[in-house]
């Protein structure tokens, strides 16, 4: 039976200003982590990667991580010169950039990786969304 799932793209998830937003908060929350509600939220996530309530709904949740984002500027992938490489979704862009410090932190018995040091970068990184873009408020939505 066929899944009725259709697989976003960035652009797409850009395009659902809502959905943007509230990642944009949990960007913001895993880069100022030392504010109070900052700091609550994402210790609030039932995903390792943060990618779950308060934040998203399972179903926005499920779209967010399985959302197709470009491989092109990641060496190892191009390196591989696999075609089917230049795509993954974003749970996989994520564990890929995370994987030897996820292995880590498993053995400690703590899948989650620490929010600002670990993961703001990646974030920023997979999301295309600078600090200076999360700073100015105006532009949050």
């Amino acid at each position: 039976m066929a899944s009725e799932h259709v697989t976003a793209t960035l652009p797409d998830l850009r395009q659902q200003l809502d959905l943007w937003y509230r990642l944009k908060v949990l960007l913001h929350d895993l880069n100022n982590v030392k504010e109070p509600p900052s700091e609550k939220r994402p210790s609030s996530t039932t995903n390792e990667l943060y990618v779950s309530g308060p934040y998203f709904s399972e179903p926005e949740a499920i779209r967010i991580r399985t959302a197709l984002v470009d491989n092109t500027n990641d060496t190892a992938v191009l390196d591989s010169k696999s075609a089917s490489d230049l795509k993954s979704t974003i749970e996989q862009a994520l564990h890929h950039k995370l994987a030897n410090f996820l292995e880590k932190r498993r053995a400690s018995g703590d899948a989650r990786p620490c929010g600002p040091h670990d993961m703001f970068p990646i974030y920023s990184d997979i999301f295309g969304v600078s600090k200076d873009e999360l700073e100015d408020r105006g532009s949050r939505r």
